[in-house]
């Protein structure tokens, strides 16, 4: 039998509603989304972790518009929080019907430590959309190198095809990145 206080990620959880899910604002200023920022709780242990997630509606089961955030402690889920400020994330575009299984995956090697290089991700990010949903990964150093380097990991560790792209995206755009970036592919990850 597992320990129950054995110990996850520190970790908020929280879900974003927008408040116009057909018109989703990309600029949206930080008190209109935070006030549209729902707390679902916080963990420290395996016990607690699993007594928020398994009572969290899947991802298949979402409206479009609805984002669940899963950070660690002391981090806001805004590209504004110092913590994020000089980082970035990476998007996944995943097929609805795979979206729950996928995330399921994102959210267990979060919770336990275990998604590559741990120590630079910041938290992780679904957002249900109409077509397609996206995963996120937000990470706080936006270096060339590094971020090359965990995206390849992460590929490798969740066996994401080869073709599938994941998007890399700076949050501080006056920042000199030199030219670093990528854009989305219209490719799905699916099983």
């Amino acid at each position: 039998m597992s320990n129950p206080t054995k110990k996850v990620t520190s970790m908020m959880i929280t879900a974003h509603i927008h408040p116009d899910a057909k018109n989703i604002i990309k600029n949206q200023k930080i008190k209109d989304y935070e006030k549209n920022l729902i707390k679902i709780g916080s963990c420290d242990n395996i016990k607690d972790f699993w007594n928020i997630f398994q009572h969290m509606k899947q991802p298949k089961d979402l409206s479009p518009g609805i984002d669940y955030q899963i950070f660690k402690k002391g981090i806001k889920p805004f590209w504004e929080d110092e913590m994020n400020f000089y980082g970035g994330k990476f998007s996944l575009l995943i097929n609805k019907k795979y979206s729950s299984l996928i995330w399921e995956e994102f959210v267990f090697a979060f919770a336990g430590g275990i998604i590559p290089h741990f120590n630079e991700i910041n938290g992780i990010v679904f957002s249900s959309r109409y077509d397609f949903d996206v995963i996120q990964v937000w990470f706080k150093n936006y270096e060339k190198y590094l971020c090359r380097k965990i995206r390849t990991e992460i590929k490798n560790f969740f066996q994401i095809p080869l073709r599938i792209n994941i998007e890399i995206t700076p949050f501080n755009v006056n920042i000199n990145y030199n030219g670093f970036g990528s854009r989305i592919s219209k490719h799905y990850y699916e099983i």
